[in-house]
């Protein structure tokens, strides 16, 4: 009878009252201005409660730079062309600090995770939340029809 969920708009989301717990898995990433966001929702939490979040990290890996430096290829920059990437996280020093400045009793741990791709187009059927299903128009990766396999081949 204690337990209430709510779905809402990380970015707006305010509680009536401070809460025990705020869980997130795989979305925090996503908030902007994502300091300032992360630090609006760690104040929701009561004195004594928890915040347990997990987000991808894998913005400095070399997929997510190559996308990065596609998108802002002089011949992309027009149609896909974004100074910064579309989901971000901070250094992990600024989590302790800035949570810890809160009042948390901070633990923060970063795991690198390792899959092997087989077939054809394997890294975009091994994460089709990064490549498969990125926000980049259509006219760009395909549509849903032809199963996104349509790719531009880029200018030499």
């Amino acid at each position: 009878e204690h337990l209430r969920f709510k779905t809402a708009a990380m970015e707006e989301w305010t509680p009536t009252s401070p809460v025990d717990l705020i869980f997130s898995n795989s979305a925090f990433h996503w908030l902007k201005p994502h300091e300032a966001q992360i630090e609006r929702i760690a104040s929701f939490v009561a004195p004594g409660g928890t915040l347990a979040f997990q987000a991808p990290n894998q913005f400095k890996e070399p997929t997510h730079v190559i996308m990065q430096e596609v998108r802002n290829a002089p011949e992309w920059k027009s149609l896909v062309g974004s100074e910064t990437a579309d989901s971000y996280l901070a250094d992990p020093m600024w989590y302790i600090e800035a949570l810890g400045t809160m009042g948390f009793a901070v633990r923060v741990f970063e795991t690198l995770y390792h899959q092997v791709v087989e077939g054809d187009d394997p890294v975009n059927r091994a994460d089709p939340a990064d490549g498969g299903r990125h926000p980049l128009p259509q006219r760009i990766f395909g549509t849903a029809e032809d199963d996104g396999r349509h790719r531009p081949t880029m200018p030499t």
